[in-house]
């Protein structure tokens, strides 16, 4: 569930376009009685130190979360087993949308599709282990990232919204309870122009961060596709980490195009109790694996493992390449449809090299003792 807070005396909450998606139950911290409050009413609470309603700019939704009960078996709906017999998930039917449970050895995920267009339009994501809970809201013609909070030990710790314009643009606003402040940002794809403002709690600008494309970097990355290139003012990406480009450990496996098409791949093939692929081995003897709504798919072979997530409106890549003992490369690619934005990490006897890569241009260097992917 979606909500516009804004605050009047009786403190008054507000649903935003019928983006309804669960009723909270939790017991949230109130930081300015002391005591505890339950549901929305609490969370609230939170934002109105914060959060003006004659100030639309600073006015980011919190999303609610789906009451989860202690005993998944309480849960109603089909269940899909694995080729072993495993819970493999509970999918309830709706009306209009579908509403699927994952067990997971952390928790629970709860993702949400709509029933015309089949795309994932929420998802909640409860993990025991940090007593956090991670809540998105999709947009139902796009599945891009529209609203997205996250609560950790029944406090509101981060919320953003994101807005989408046809030309590609984005426009982010985050407000961090963490750090008690707001972020700003716009991103033109055409221009290559990145605008960041920061305010404090108290809407006072504290700093503007701009960055700009530029066309001249394009040669300082060679194993990455050509094209839009940007350099951060600030930051001595451009120099400091120019060198490591010239590391062959540190440069990226090359960005899959497509996810594969399970359907359509020859082999031995393992089905789940909903009929929908599990594995197949191929005549090569390559293993792919599958989740059993096929947004996930993890290929093995050649001492190379290619994972695909497909999460909101893109699909995420992660790469293991396995080099020798003990000496192993990983890629990630935040999506397949952006290759100039990717992380690289090499490891070998017990240290790793981590470099970063954002439009194209190597950002970040790190090193670490000991092998932190």
């Amino acid at each position: 569930m979606v909500y516009n807070v804004s605050f009047n005396q009786n403190l008054q909450v507000k649903p935003l376009g019928g983006l309804q998606q669960g009723q909270s139950n939790a017991h949230v911290s109130n930081p300015i009685s002391g005591n505890n409050m339950t549901g929305l009413s609490a969370l609230a609470v939170y934002n109105r130190s914060y959060i003006n309603k004659n100030d639309s700019k600073f006015e980011i939704p919190i999303l609610s979360p789906i009451p989860i009960p202690d005993n998944i078996d309480s849960i109603e709906g089909e269940r899909v087993y694995d080729s072993e017999g495993k819970l493999d998930s509970i999918v309830q039917a709706g009306e209009h949308s579908k509403t699927i449970y994952y067990p997971d050895d952390n928790g629970i995920i709860v993702k949400k599709f709509d029933n015309r267009t089949g795309k994932m339009i929420f998802s909640q994501i409860d993990n025991t282990s940090d007593n956090s809970t991670e809540i998105t809201s999709y947009d139902p013609r796009t599945e891009k990232e529209k609203y997205y909070t996250i609560i950790r030990n029944k406090t509101p710790e981060f919320i953003s919204h994101t807005e989408y314009s046809q030309d590609g643009s984005e426009k982010r606003r985050c407000y961090s309870f963490k750090h008690s402040n707001y972020e700003f940002s716009t991103y033109n794809p055409n221009s290559g122009l990145d605008i960041t403002q920061i305010y404090d709690k108290n809407k006072k600008l504290i700093k503007t961060e701009r960055s700009q494309s530029d066309a001249n970097l394009a040669s300082l990355s060679p194993s990455l596709n050509p094209g839009e290139q940007k350099t951060t003012v600030g930051i001595n990406s451009d120099s400091t980490c120019r060198e490591y480009l010239q590391d062959k450990n540190l440069m990226p496996y090359p960005c899959p195009q497509i996810m594969p098409d399970i359907k359509s791949i020859d082999g031995e093939k393992i089905f789940y109790s909903n009929g929908n692929i599990q594995s197949i081995i191929c005549p090569d003897g390559s293993l792919l694996e599958a989740s059993s709504d096929g947004r996930k798919i993890k290929a093995q072979g050649n001492n190379v493992t290619l994972s695909f997530d497909k999460n909101g409106g893109s699909v995420k890549c992660f790469i293991q390449e396995n080099l020798g003992p003990d000496e192993t490369r990983i890629t990630k690619y935040k999506s397949i449809n952006d290759p100039w934005n990717c992380t690289v990490a090499y490891s070998k006897e017990g240290k790793t090299k981590v470099l970063e890569y954002e439009k194209g241009v190597p950002l970040k260097f790190e090193e670490f003792n000991n092998n932190v992917y």
